[in-house]
């Protein structure tokens, strides 16, 4: 038998240790490389999130105030009125004065909005006075600086504002004359470690919601003007059968005189029968011509009699027929009536609404 070798190899070799180190330097020198991008990618999103914060902050403040704030220019964070570029006035935001960001707003946004959004009312709010200006007033100012504003200095973009933060590091350092040249991104001259955020007219509306508030309000008043028109047909409408049953009144009155005047003509009638019955009589002992006579007159008397008969079945029907339009005219008048009140109610409703959304302006 072969004796058992009591030798055992134990950790690792020259070479085996070699290329583990080799390994290690290789992951080394890996990592080393990307700690700058990391730094840079980090930085980046530090500045996003300042401009974010800041835009949310600026999105309140032109709610509130239906303008955006004037831009710092000496550095204490509150706004200098009428400055256009500077820094952003965090003081009057509500915002860390640790935060610097460059800022450049529109001349046009520094004041609020005129009185621009009035909804036409028409009838008893007619003359409602127009509330405050408000978020909807403001919304068509934007509307109309999307196609009228200047252009931002520096960006070459008719923008409402345009925000710098630099990546990973802070701005003490920078001159506040660098607001009025910020670059967007991708332009040939832009600063690559500059983040840049603006924004247009369209977006703070889309912001605001405005295209939905305005049309709401506008469509509240338009629906009160067709209101107003439906409730004027329906009132002329129930003026008309107003009219209606009145004249259907005075066919009544009429079908009673004429049952009246047939009732009185079968009277004659009756009467001149009797007449002639005492003529034919008062010629006893017989006469032929007072037989004649007699006849004749009764002839006519009877005809008379037969005609006043049917005089009064056609007066009765004439009064049937001015009662049933009477019911008719009636409840024809009742609906028109109810349709009239449905109408205002549907008219005052719909201005109310209107008001109120005006009034309200984005904040409903």
């Amino acid at each position: 038998m072969r004796p058992i070798s009591s030798r055992h190899h134990r950790g690792f070799s020259l070479l085996e240790l070699a290329v583990v180190l080799v390994i290690a330097a290789l992951l080394t020198a890996v990592a080393v490389s990307f700690i700058p991008l990391g730094k840079q990618v980090l930085g980046r999103d530090a500045g996003q999130q300042q401009l974010a914060q800041a835009e949310q902050a600026m999105l309140g403040h032109l709610r509130g105030n239906l303008r955006l704030p004037a831009a710092d220019t000496d550095g204490d964070g509150k706004a200098d009125a009428g400055a256009t570029a500077g820094w952003l006035p965090v003081r009057d935001l509500g915002l860390s004065t640790r935060l610097r960001l460059l800022y450049q707003v529109q001349p046009a946004l520094l004041v609020p909005p005129a009185d621009l959004f009035v909804p036409q009312l028409a009838g008893a709010y007619a003359g409602t006075p127009a509330p405050a200006p408000n978020a909807l007033d403001l919304c068509l100012k934007l509307f109309g600086l999307q196609t009228a504003a200047p252009l931002l200095p520096g960006l070459e973009s008719s923008a409402a504002y345009a925000l710098g933060a630099r990546d990973g590091s802070p701005l003490q350092g920078t001159p506040v004359a660098a607001a009025a040249t910020l670059r967007l991104p991708g332009s040939s001259d832009a600063d690559a470690s500059m983040a840049v955020q603006a924004a247009g007219f369209g977006e703070l509306a889309s912001r605001l919601s405005c295209s939905d508030r305005v049309a709401r309000t506008q469509g509240a008043a338009q629906s009160a003007l067709a209101a107003h028109s439906i409730m004027e047909v329906t009132a002329y409408t129930a003026r008309f059968r107003k009219f209606d049953a009145r004249t259907a009144q005075i066919v009544m009155v009429q079908a009673e005189t004429g049952m009246a005047s047939a009732v009185t003509g079968l009277a004659f009638a009756i009467f001149d029968e009797a007449i002639a019955i005492v003529l034919t009589a008062a010629g006893f002992p017989p006469d032929p011509l007072g037989i004649a006579i007699g006849i004749g007159e009764q002839a006519t008397a009877l005809a008379s009699i037969g005609y006043a008969a049917h005089s009064v079945e056609l007066a009765k029907a004439d009064i049937a027929s001015a009662k049933e339009g009477i019911e008719a005219a009636n409840t024809a008048l009742m609906y028109a009536n109810q349709q009239r009140d449905r109408a205002h109610v549907m008219y005052d409703t719909a201005s109310r609404t209107a008001i109120a959304l005006d009034q309200a302006g984005v904040d409903r």
